[in-house]
């Protein structure tokens, strides 16, 4: 096993070879628009109040498998992966560190952000072809996080 190290970001190659991990950059056309009865902001040391946290995915890849709107620690699959490159799409909002897995291939950690409008993460990896899909997740109750894998086509 292999960890890298990379700013708040550290990745725990398993199995698998990470190709790119970056942030990810808000879609004006999916953001929420403002109303002047909106309730305010969180702040940046309150946990989100809402269990309502989802990742902007790109038209031309398919999703695989997800855990939406989790607090603590979760997993899900077997998914199908018809290609071998997925991308990985991380949020989470709140304090300390979401630690992401697809088993056998890649472990994600990063860190929670205190702005609910943070977009998140995406990180491409190979995983292999035909391989099953499982995800496993955690992160402190203070934090809600939610996770997606697309697959990435073949060019």
């Amino acid at each position: 096993m292999k960890a890298v190290h990379a700013g708040a970001v550290s990745v725990l190659l398993v199995a698998g070879a990470l190709v790119a991990c970056a942030p990810m950059t808000p879609d004006p056309a999916s953001a929420p628009s403002a109303s002047p009865s909106s309730p305010p902001t969180a702040t940046a040391s309150a946990p989100p109040t809402s269990n309502v946290l989802t990742v902007s995915i790109p038209r031309d890849e398919n999703l695989v498998g997800e855990l939406p709107a989790m607090r603590g620690s979760a997993q899900a699959g077997p998914f199908d992966n018809p290609t071998g490159r997925v991308a990985l799409y991380i949020r989470c909002v709140g304090e300390g560190d979401v630690v992401v897995e697809i088993i056998g291939a890649a472990a994600v950690t990063q860190a929670c952000q205190g702005d609910p409008d943070d977009p998140g993460s995406r990180n491409m990896l190979d995983v292999g072809a035909n391989e099953d899909i499982v995800i496993t997740g955690s992160a402190e109750s203070t934090a809600l996080w939610t996770v997606a894998v697309t697959s990435i086509p073949n060019s």
